[in-house]
């Protein structure tokens, strides 16, 4: 069997959609100055570790607030989830910085089929702020 020759194939992608260089250059800097921390440890690290640490104790203000946790004896047989931090940089229509933003996750993945994985809690929000 031959290879057929390659068929054209027609785009509808819209030029309207395609960033023109001199953008994607500005976004690609901008990123580069305002990197986001993949981690506590690098949270604290840089230039912005003093916002990050307000954001840090709002969202651990927040959760103390809304009675999130309950502080149980742990016992061997227990299996808790661990959590990371999650950094977002909130920019308005000109670029600029509108605020940082640090969420606790937990790392539902770390539950075991049969023990623990079918416990699961909504991650935000209760009734009464709808």
């Amino acid at each position: 069997m031959r290879p057929r020759h390659p068929k054209l194939i027609k785009s509808n992608i819209s030029t309207e959609n395609i960033l023109p260089f001199s953008q994607r250059a500005h976004n690609t800097t901008k990123n580069e100055l305002n990197k986001v921390p993949r981690n506590f440890k690098n949270s604290m690290k840089g230039k912005d570790a003093e916002k990050w640490q307000a954001e840090i104790k709002k969202e651990l203000d927040n959760i103390n607030r809304l009675n999130i946790w309950e502080i149980v004896d742990r016992k061997p047989s227990d299996h808790p989830i661990t959590t990371t931090w999650v950094f977002k940089v909130k920019h308005n229509y000109n670029h600029s910085i509108t605020e940082h933003k640090a969420r606790l996750c937990a790392q539902g993945f770390h539950q075991i089929e049969g023990l623990d994985y079918l416990k699961t809690f909504s991650p935000t929000g209760k009734i009464s702020s709808l």
